[in-house]
């Protein structure tokens, strides 16, 4: 047996090759079993199921909702949201707007009038030359040990209303030892309390200083009692009543800034109309007034006062 090589070409050896090479490719690729069956499944289904309408209920949609939250909370797939800026409050142009009012407006001097109220001022005052002499009195008395001290208590209050019109009172109470005069035949001691009343009109002249000047009326309600020298003679007691009319002009001026404390004069001259006679003494002393035996009786009067003043100074707006 005679066996015989008949030679090969280089370009049919490398089709052969090439044609096994794809025999074992091919050979090797085989579809999974499970996969075909699921996908024949779903294609049977969509063709045997008729298409339907589904409402969903809103219990559903509450938990499908709540579901997809959570769901979307676990996953770790789910792209991470950042927290938002918060808000910051919108600046004002200009907190304050009286500076740029200031630059657009023209400064004057205003001068404004403030409210004047019904009542002005109250003043509460003491008469000073009774106040002395009732103190050197008391300390003349403390030697001599002597229990026939005279003194006197004199005030007086004042309410300044509007228009210059002021209220005018004064009281006092005296107990006097006076002097004894021939025209007497005993010496008598006078006590009681008396009184005035009238209306004043005030001018200022400064800032702290006015005159006023008013008409008053007086009434004093006193006791004279007789001091007899012999101890057999038998004391005699009446009570008596005086009134008298007053023309007064005084000054006030301002003693102490800071304790409101002002000091003034008076210059009354008075008119003594209507008195009751006393029998044991021919002249006698009437307690605010003077001697009974003068018709006209100046007298000059000094005194301190405090003042409570409702006054607004003026306002200035520069």
């Amino acid at each position: 047996m005679n066996i015989q090589y008949v030679p090969i070409s280089s370009k049919r050896l490398a089709t052969v090759l090439l044609l096994a090479c794809c025999c074992t490719m091919l050979s090797s690729f085989k579809p999974s079993p499970s996969r075909k069956s699921d996908s024949k499944k779903k294609n049977l289904s969509s063709l045997s199921t008729k298409p339907q309408l589904n409402i969903p209920d809103s219990t559903q949609l509450i938990d499908q909702d709540t579901t997809l939250t959570d769901n979307s909370s676990d996953s770790l797939a789910a792209p991470l949201l950042t927290k938002p800026l918060a808000l910051q409050p919108i600046p004002l142009a200009s907190p304050d707007p009286l500076p740029p009012l200031d630059q657009l407006m023209t400064k004057q001097l205003i001068h404004i009038q403030p409210y004047v109220p019904f009542v002005q001022e109250i003043s509460i005052g003491v008469e000073s030359i009774s106040l002395l002499k009732d103190s050197w009195n008391l300390l003349k008395n403390i030697k001599k040990n002597d229990p026939n001290r005279s003194y006197e208590y004199a005030g007086s209050l004042a309410i300044l209303f509007r228009k210059n019109i002021q209220l005018s009172i004064e009281g006092g109470y005296a107990n006097l030892y006076p002097d004894h005069r021939k025209d007497n035949r005993n010496k008598y001691r006078s006590t009681g309390f008396y009184g005035s009343i009238g209306l004043d009109y005030l001018t200022r002249y400064s800032a702290t200083d006015n005159l006023y000047a008013g008409l008053r009326y007086s009434r004093a309600s006193f006791t004279n009692h007789t001091l007899p020298d012999q101890p057999v003679t038998k004391p005699i007691s009446q009570d008596l009543t005086a009134s008298w009319f007053e023309l007064v002009l005084g000054s006030e001026s301002l003693l102490l800034d800071k304790l409101n404390l002002y000091g003034g004069f008076t210059l009354c001259i008075g008119y003594l109309y209507n008195f009751e006679a006393f029998n044991p003494a021919r002249n006698y002393v009437i307690p605010g007034y003077g001697i009974n035996a003068n018709k006209f009786r100046p007298v000059l009067n000094l005194y301190i006062l405090y003042k409570f003043s409702f006054i607004e100074r003026m306002i200035e707006l520069n």
